[in-house]
């Protein structure tokens, strides 16, 4: 008699659980598969508002299975589901960082983008040869009305290829050999400068100077191509960020602003 009392306990205390869990965590699925939501200490705000998103939906079924009379259940019903659409709304605005990832006409998409960049500077896009394959990295930080774009193709190729495109580089861009202002400068005060290339693992990092954006201030926007002669692959980077106002480390700015660290 024990034993199946206890048989009768368990599947209510896992349906209880599941109610708490379930609505979360599908909540927090659809912003990481469908959004792209990154796991950073950027985005801790967002998964705080996911948590509690989750826990208004669970509050709601709670109300729907109570012993309430319908009436009841209706207006509470509404004033959680009101409560859900206002959090939700404000969630939009919370500090976050977004990574997708496609192969689908890469270079395409790519080509709209640096178009939109540098409309006069390279009007037929990048020339990126015969890879094995493409893929497009979009890395985005938003906080407020403040947003951060990046875009990333990423090129591989066979051995000969990769030689032929990495050598045709040269000819193809102009890449800056002075240094970087680091931010701004105001009045007479003097700036620090970083030097136009970096290394990161196995990828070299440099900047093209692009035809119509000959500005210092890299952090405002800029293109950089990389290589990388372990995998065979040739990226380009368009960043963009209006409000940005310095970076005083480069391998940070690659990694944070343009999202290099996650697509390593």
């Amino acid at each position: 008699m024990e034993e199946a009392k206890n048989a009768r306990r368990f599947p209510r205390w896992a349906e209880t659980l599941l109610i708490w869990c379930v609505p979360t965590l599908v909540i927090l699925l659809l912003y990481v598969y469908v959004i792209g939501l990154v796991f950073d200490w950027y985005s801790f705000l967002t998964f705080c508002a996911i948590l509690a998103l989750g826990l208004i939906i669970t509050r709601v079924i709670f109300v729907l299975r109570s012993d309430r009379i319908v009436s009841a259940k209706v207006w509470r019903c509404v004033l959680w589901l009101l409560l859900l659409v206002v959090f939700w709304f404000f969630s939009l605005f919370l500090p976050r960082v977004t990574h997708h990832v496609t192969g689908v006409d890469a270079p395409g998409r790519f080509e709209a983008e640096l178009s939109q960049a540098y409309p006069m500077s390279f009007p037929d896009g990048v020339e990126i040869g015969s890879p094995q394959s493409a893929e497009l990295h979009r890395s985005c930080m938003s906080a407020f009305i403040f947003r951060s774009r990046s875009y990333t193709l990423l090129c591989r190729y066979d051995a000969a290829e990769y030689e032929a495109e990495k050598t045709a580089l040269e000819t193809r861009y102009m890449f800056r050999t002075e240094p970087l202002l680091t931010e701004y400068p105001i009045r007479d005060e003097t700036v620090q400068t970083i030097e136009p290339y970096a290394l990161i693992g196995n990828d070299v990092f440099r900047f093209v100077r692009p035809v119509d954006g000959d500005s210092d201030m890299f952090f405002k926007k800029c293109l950089l191509v990389v290589t990388n002669d372990v995998e065979r692959e040739i990226g380009y980077i368009v960043f963009d960020d209006f409000d940005l106002d310095y970076a005083r480390d480069l391998t940070e700015f690659l990694n944070n602003e343009c999202g290099w660290k996650n697509i390593r």
